[in-house]
């Protein structure tokens, strides 16, 4: 065999390797954004205040602009819609009802990657769109300062990755009928890709309300597959483990992402 068979088939040899092992973007990670149209359905039982059940549509649009120095801005925008059923044993002051939820609009700044680590940093801003309906929403304006990071873990597969998302909410304004807010959100997040582009990820977000000095720490679970790489598809299935103060027993939510 000739040298330059050899050193064809060496390359080929080379990009075969390259492919088996080329990271692709699942969408999990918050510190490794994408321009992105979700189309998202949950429903949830034992909501909030009445403990009615609900479902809620939410189409969620992200916007990357790449900065200087590698660093990226990401906007998102959230926009759900809720159908709300009281339960038969918890009418009394219970309405149904269908409606607009509460607005969300999420601003993060990402910086360069520094090997496997990368950061994040920003704000989660609520808008009470849902009105005074508490079984929806929550009734004020809040601000959620928000600090995250991701560790890629290269061992486990190429776009595998571990992390971990802190915020702090609070009100500024809003419904005087409405609590005031003062919670603050911890949710680590691991992501293991599975082979054909399959994953799994464990991402619950646990939160302590100050107000009441109660927990909600839920179990997590999502099963995902990129049909192509533009095309997600995932099932997230969450149940409340530590329930101090009201809020949903447990979800299930199919989404459907599309990346530009």
């Amino acid at each position: 065999m000739n040298m330059s068979i050899r050193l064809i088939l060496l390359s080929l040899c080379t990009i075969a390797l390259l492919e088996a092992d080329e990271e692709f973007n699942t969408g999990q990670n918050i510190v490794k954004p994408l321009t992105r149209l979700d189309l998202r359905m949950k429903y949830e039982t034992g909501v909030d205040v009445q403990n009615g059940n609900a479902a809620i549509a939410t189409l969620r649009m992200d916007k990357v602009i790449s900065l200087p120095l590698s660093w990226e801005l990401s906007f998102r925008v959230d926009l759900p819609y809720w159908w709300y059923r009281c339960t038969t044993h918890s009418t009394n002051g219970c309405y149904n009802s269908q409606v607009m939820g509460d607005t969300l609009l999420q601003i993060l700044a990402v910086t360069p990657a520094h090997g496997p680590w990368i950061w994040g940093f920003g704000a989660k801003l609520l808008f009470p769109t849902a009105g005074d309906n508490l079984e929806v929403g929550d009734g004020k304006y809040q601000v959620l300062p928000t600090i995250a990071f991701g560790y890629d873990i290269f061992a486990w597969g190429a776009g595998s990755f571990c992390g971990l998302l802190v915020r702090h909410a609070f009100d500024v304004a809003g419904f005087a009928s409405a609590p005031h807010i003062n919670r603050t959100y911890i949710q680590p997040t691991l992501n293991i890709v599975l082979p054909n582009e399959w994953f799994i990820t464990y991402s619950p977000e646990m939160c302590y309300n100050w107000e009441v000095s109660g927990w909600f720490i839920p179990f997590d679970l999502t099963l995902g597959k990129m049909v192509t790489k533009e095309c997600v598809v995932t099932l997230e299935y969450e149940v409340a483990l530590m329930r101090q103060y009201k809020q949903y027993r447990q979800l299930i939510e199919f989404r459907v992402g599309y990346f530009f």
